[in-house]
């Protein structure tokens, strides 16, 4: 047995034998010293022979700098303590890495006895740990009452010590609400009521935090012990308002009842005011509830004001396009049945409930919007003009889809871009809902341009819809259509790296050499996008052009021959041949000009083949004009 088993054993005759003998003394996987393990178990003889023996330091840090003292208190070992800390040599307020000292640990473990011990001993009862809290918040916080009843007996203590977020003692204990922890609070109520209202640094007081967490009964004795029932945190929001984002409804009830007596005494109003609080954002607890689905809580809040269900936030959303945003049809049918909601009030994008259904794909949502006498289908005054059936198309949401055209929508109907739902649902490569268009007949209209210069080609190349583009092109849709920025379908089949919809492309002979308005290539794209099997198709297909282009002849310009530059590029070429030669030699300038003159009369060259011979001369000339100096 080597001394750590011994001293965590409590083996004191052990202990004496190893000691004396001079046996290992440290474990190094733990990094405590035998001192520390005997401290830590509590046996207070074995801790005697190794403090008695001089070869260990009583205020010997482990890993986590923690002292013999420390491990004692923590785990309420009265006799150790009190051997230690008669001790001259060890500190009482020694901190670990945590910040805690051995009162700290005490106070939270709710031992008593030692805690006694280290107030005798003028330890620090408003030490606080690395987060700013005291023994006394940690005794709060984890129910320890006894310990409480003590610290506040003390004279030095600083009852209202604010932590790192601002929090007190009284208010972990309120967040926490069980019965314990509600015997604390009646405790520091009991010292002074000054507790009730400290707010942390977010604003928040005691009964905030007892409100969002639902502790029902810790806000019942709040509110018997004065807490103010509308303080707002820097948010705006009131402790019913974060009651009713979570839903608890007995709390919101609870919290209605009290600010309606609040109001009432003092001649403010019947409570309806307090179920209208705005947060910054202006969101009232109505909305926050119809987004969080909590029916109940809805039932509470509408029973007496309904007046206030078709307000609207900042950005002019109303509690039932919350709801339809997230789906909650149990809250939309709360609203519209007992609240009477407005179905079809637009936001400050112009956007509807209906729309918001649509964009995030909830059927039954839609349905239920869909039966109101004032809902229309067809809405299209969005911000951008997109209708429902544009927002499903571009999120593939298919069964809002088959719901919208059951209602006879107009399926052609173009936004502020010019875009149809088609135009979305294949761009984002939605074919399932591709087809269920089609299949109502749409015109597809192959060369219609959106605003942005794009066909559905284009977006069928995007989305990677090979079959859709297939039929296009036998429709006559052509195929090297540019946007405005000079983007070709191939461009964004590649950029896509729909390798089936390049090869289609390519075989009804695109020109993979057309460039964008920045110089980029189909290939440019497909190696931003690290699309490698289509750079290779692509490559093939370059070379094959490029040599295609080189074997045409005057009897035949193939489809991707370069037509003759036009007269003033020609003259514009010509013109710059005397300044390559620097003037010098205006006879020689001359006949350079007339050589390429007579060479683009003479024969048929290609655009590319004419600049070719135009560069080669202009440094000719520049060789001759040399020799002409020096000769």
């Amino acid at each position: 047995m080597d001394l750590q088993a011994a001293a965590s054993r409590g083996d004191a005759r052990a202990v004496k034998l190893i000691v004396t003998a001079g046996g290992r003394i440290r474990n190094w996987h733990t990094k405590r010293s035998p001192l520390a393990l005997a401290a830590g178990n509590g046996h207070t003889k074995a801790l005697r022979i190794l403090i008695e023996s001089g070869s260990f330091d009583p205020e010997e840090l482990d890993k986590h700098n923690r002292t013999p003292l420390s491990w004692g208190a923590a785990r309420g070992h009265e006799g150790v303590v009190r051997m230690l800390i008669e001790r001259s040599d060890v500190d009482p307020d020694s901190v670990d890495d945590r910040g805690w000292t051995p009162l700290s640990w005490a106070a939270g473990g709710g031992h008593v006895a030692v805690v006694k011990l280290l107030l005798r001993k003028n330890a620090n009862l408003n030490a606080r740990d690395r987060v700013g809290l005291t023994p006394l918040a940690w005794a709060s916080a984890n129910g320890q009452k006894d310990v409480v009843k003590v610290l506040l007996g003390q004279n030095c203590l600083d009852l209202n010590a604010q932590d790192n977020w601002g929090r007190t003692p009284f208010s972990r204990a309120a967040a926490e609400g069980e019965a314990k922890h509600r015997d604390i609070m009646a405790l520091f109520i009991a010292n002074s009521k000054s507790c009730l209202e400290i707010p942390d640094y977010e604003g928040r007081t005691p009964l905030f935090w007892a409100a969002g967490l639902g502790r029902f009964k810790a806000v019942r004795d709040l509110l018997n012990a004065g807490a103010t029932v509308n303080t707002k945190d820097r948010d705006g929001r009131t402790p019913l308002w974060r009651a009713a984002e979570d839903g608890h409804d007995s709390v919101v009830k609870l919290l209605r009842e009290a600010g309606k007596k609040s109001q009432q005494e003092s001649g403010a109003g019947n409570g309806l005011s307090m179920v209208g609080i705005k947060d910054r954002n202006d969101r009232t607890p109505i909305m926050v509830a119809a987004q969080g689905n909590h029916i109940k809580v809805l039932k509470i809040l509408l029973f007496e004001s309904k007046e206030l269900v078709n307000d609207g936030d900042r950005d002019g959303r109303t509690a039932i396009s919350w709801a339809a945003g997230y789906g909650h049809d149990a809250a939309m049918e709360i609203l519209l049945s007992e609240g009477q909601a407005n179905a079809s009030l637009p936001d400050h994008r112009g956007q509807t409930p209906l729309l918001w259904a649509a964009k995030e794909g909830h059927r039954t949502s839609a349905l239920l919007l869909l039966r109101c006498a004032d809902v229309q289908p067809d809405y299209a005054r969005h911000v951008d003009n997109r209708s429902p059936l544009s927002l499903a198309a571009e999120h593939g949401n298919y069964a809002v889809a088959e719901l919208l055209l059951a209602h006879d929508v107009n399926i052609n109907t173009k936004d502020k871009r010019g875009r149809t739902a088609i135009m979305y649902a294949a761009g984002a490569g939605h074919e399932k809902f591709v087809d269920l268009i089609c299949q109502k007949g749409t015109d597809l209209e192959p060369l219609y341009k959106d605003k942005d210069g794009m066909t559905l080609l284009m977006y069928a190349a995007k989305g990677g819809l090979h079959a859709l583009a297939r039929q296009l092109m036998e429709d006559g849709a052509e195929i090297d259509a540019m946007d405005r920025h000079k983007r070709t379908a191939l461009m964004f089949a590649s950029g896509g790296g729909h390798i089936e919809m390049v090869e289609l492309l390519i075989a009804r002979g695109t020109d993979v050499e057309a460039r964008t308005a920045l110089g980029l290539k189909a290939i440019n794209y497909a190696r931003i996008e690290e699309h490698k099997s289509v750079q290779r198709l692509l490559v093939a297909a370059l070379q094959k052009q490029k040599k295609a282009t080189r074997n045409n002849t005057p009897m035949y310009q193939g489809p991707g021959a370069h037509k003759p530059p036009p007269v003033a590029a020609v003259r514009k070429s010509l013109v710059q041949l005397p300044l390559a030669a620097k003037s010098s030699s205006k006879r020689l300038s001359t006949q350079v000009a007339h050589t390429v003159q007579e060479v683009w009369n003479s024969t048929q060259l290609s655009a590319e083949q004419f600049m070719y011979v135009v560069v080669i001369t202009r440094r000719l000339a520049k060789v001759w004009l040399a020799k002409a100096r020096t000769g």
